[in-house]
């Protein structure tokens, strides 16, 4: 099954080394385009409350998380390989918490 992978990389993308200091006029998506291997960005002031989306973007290998369609957060990831290519697709996680997160 394809949905406990996305998930467990959507948790994994937040868990990396954050971004560091970066200009005070960037945008967040700016701030995101600049991210070097390992980095992500979260921005503090950001909804707390509503519906969320992780998208993946497998050309730039960045992950990009919206909250009522608020860019909130970005990370840099490392998806796929020869032979072993990642799926694409739009995946609906069902159920499950923040704590629910499991290594695969």
């Amino acid at each position: 099954m394809l949905l406990k992978p996305l998930v467990t990389l959507g948790f994994l993308v937040l868990a990396a080394t954050s971004a560091g200091a970066a200009g005070p006029n960037q945008t967040i998506a700016e701030r995101a385009a600049a991210l070097g291997p390992g980095q992500y960005i979260w921005q503090t002031k950001s909804p707390s409350t509503g519906r969320v989306l992780l998208t993946i973007d497998l050309t730039s290998q960045r992950a990009m998380v919206y909250r009522e369609g608020v860019l909130i957060a970005a990370s840099t990831i490392s998806t796929g390989s020869t032979g072993r290519e990642t799926p694409t697709g739009v995946f609906t996680v069902l159920a499950g918490s923040p704590r629910d997160v499991r290594l695969i």
